[in-house]
This record gives structure tokens, C-alpha cells and sequence, in this order.
């Protein structure tokens, strides 16, 4: 699921905090105020105030607003609506497969090396053990290190049907987890695992149109609520592309000034409103159904519904 509001607000706080520790970047948001015709009636010195303004207020980030908890100036994040996009919709939101690492298996052992030479990473073992299963990228577990190793390199073994008297040593090549050749390793119970196996999960997914709207609570003095409302304005267009990469997608902008409710919006604050829409993918596993995850018998609770309907017919 993607988290909209929290990009949001990640967005929002850190581009604050990054003008803050810039400010002449407030200069470059403001820079049409010191030119002509502006600069005759605000210039450099409402551009010093803004910078003043900035610096000196905490500026906090939140999901909602409340009339009982009043941080002014400060930015909030609502959401206004989230609806699924009928256009995108695909057949029961199937996408498709996606591989599943799982955990290796224990397929010999437990058993013991007869030594371990650190200079070549060979691990030999007993002359009689059958290394048929020993290939190359299988693991082994070391328990006495609770550390996995990996078959990479020579491998000498005895064939199956060696007389006893003709057997040779026989050994492994291991690296370690860093693909090196190990310093040291334990030798006293050792598991041969399989490679890394995969399964096959079923993704699903769907495009939803998501509207957020952030809200610019300032003081009564309106010009606050303007001088944020341009500095949050440059913060989210600045991210644009940053939606796109964590897949806020198709972006659109729009704002006006507060629509007041009486009821919910003191009279003390002035502010604005930036509302944002996306076209967000959602996606989930197939793989269990409401019904498993409780314990229901899928087959069972088919017939029950099967049997009602004919009752019902």
C-alpha cells in the first residue's frame, strides 16, 4: 500500500528544514518583491521579514487539524478522497507472479568435517561419506558458528562404488558470506542445505485517484498565510519528480483560500489550501484469503453458500 500522506509530509518537513538551513533559497522564492514595479511598495526589507519570520517560527507537520490543538503558523495534511479508478481496472486486479525467496532446505545431515584448511577454503570431509549431493552454489551450515557457507570451487570425491581400501580424501571448496575464503571455520556439526528456493506469489493491484489537501494555518496577520503558502508551494514543486519515483503518479495541482467553517475554523486563523491528486497503484497478495486467514474452509463455506442460494431459489 502507498502511504500517500506520508510522502506528503516527509516532503513538507524536509523541505523546511532545507530552506531553513538555507535561507537565501527564501531569497529566490521572494526575489520578485526587490524588482520593479514591487520593490516600491515591499523590497528587500519585507523579503528580511519573510526571512525573520521563516527562522524564527517552528513550522510543524501534521495529519489533521483540530480548533483544540492550535500550532500556528503550521502546515496540515487531509485527505479529501481516495476512489478507484475504474479506467485502469484490470481482470479481478490480477498482475501477475512475482519470485519469492524461501528458505533453504536441510538435505543431508547432521555430519562432521575431518578438517578445515583456511588457506584454500577446503573443508574435507570423511572418505566413506557420499558427496553426491555436494554441487556447487549448495550451502552448509556451520552449528557450532550458526554461520552458512557456500559450495564455490573444487570438489573432490570418491566414486560410489570405490573399494574401501582405494578411497581418497575428499573435500569441499566453502566460501563465507562475503565470498571469501573463511579464517576459521566450525567443523564438529555440519548441514548441507539447498541453494536459496523460490515460489511463485500472486500479486494484485489496482490505480486509485487520491486527493490530499494541505492546509496553511497562519496567524491573523494574512501576509504569514501568503509567505507560506508560496514557500510550501516551492517546496512541492520542487518534488515533483520525487512523487513520480515513489509512485505518486500524474500529479495535479490546484489552490484557493480557506473555505471556513465556522464550526471547526476560528475566526484568529487565516490560511490557504494547496490540494493535491495522484494516480496511485496499490497492490497486495493473493496468496490467502480473507476466509484462510481466519481458518475457514474455503471448499466448505462454497458449498454453505451454494446450499443457501438453491434453499433460497
Amino acid at each position: 500500500m502507498v502511504i500517500v500522506e506520508y510522502y506528503i509530509r516527509q516532503v513538507l518537513y524536509e523541505g523546511i528544514q532545507r530552506l531553513r538551513g538555507n535561507l537565501n533559497q527564501v531569497n529566490e522564492i521572494f526575489a520578485e518583491l526587490a524588482c520593479p514595479p514591487l520593490d516600491k511598495v515591499f523590497g528587500e526589507q519585507v523579503i528580511k521579514e519573510i526571512r525573520c519570520f521563516f527562522a524564527e517560527n517552528d513550522i510543524p507537520v501534521r495529519s489533521a487539524f483540530s480548533p483544540n490543538q492550535i500550532d500556528l503558523p503550521s502546515l496540515t495534511v487531509h485527505l479529501i478522497s481516495s476512489q478507484e479508478d475504474p479506467q485502469y481496472r484490470s481482470m479481478q486486479d490480477h498482475m501477475g507472479f512475482q519470485r519469492v525467496p524461501k528458505e533453504p532446505t536441510v538435505i543431508q545431515g547432521p555430519f562432521y568435517g575431518v578438517s578445515y584448511d583456511s588457506s584454500s577454503g577446503q573443508l574435507h570431509l570423511p572418505k566413506t561419506m557420499d558427496l553426491s549431493q555436494f554441487i556447487n552454489g549448495r550451502k552448509i551450515f556451520s552449528a557450532e558458528d550458526d554461520a552458512v557457507y557456500t559450495i564455490k570451487g573444487t570438489i573432490k570425491a570418491n566414486e560410489a562404488d570405490t573399494p574401501t581400501n582405494e578411497l581418497k580424501d575428499q573435500y569441499v571448496t566453502v566460501v563465507d558470506s562475503n565470498s571469501d575464503i573463511a579464517d576459521s571455520m566450525g567443523i564438529a556439526k555440519l548441514y548441507l542445505l539447498s541453494s536459496i528456493d523460490f515460489s511463485l506469489k500472486r500479486i494484485a493491484g489496482s490505480f486509485f485517484r487520491e486527493v490530499f489537501e494541505i492546509r496553511i494555518n497562519a496567524a491573523t496577520n494574512s501576509d504569514q498565510a501568503v509567505w507560506l503558502y508560496y514557500i510550501t508551494s516551492y517546496i512541492l514543486m520542487r518534488n515533483k519528480a520525487y512523487f513520480e519515483q515513489v509512485g505518486l503518479e500524474s500529479q495535479t495541482y490546484s489552490s484557493s483560500d480557506f473555505n471556513r467553517d465556522a464550526g471547526k475554523m476560528p475566526n484568529s486563523i487565516w490560511g490557504r489550501t494547496i490540494r493535491l491528486t495522484f494516480l496511485v497503484q496499490h497492490t497486495w497478495s493473493e496468496d490467502m484469503s480473507a476466509l484462510e486467514l481466519f481458518g475457514v474452509d474455503i471448499n466448505a463455506a462454497s458449498n454453505v453458500v451454494s446450499q443457501i442460494v438453491v434453499e433460497d431459489m
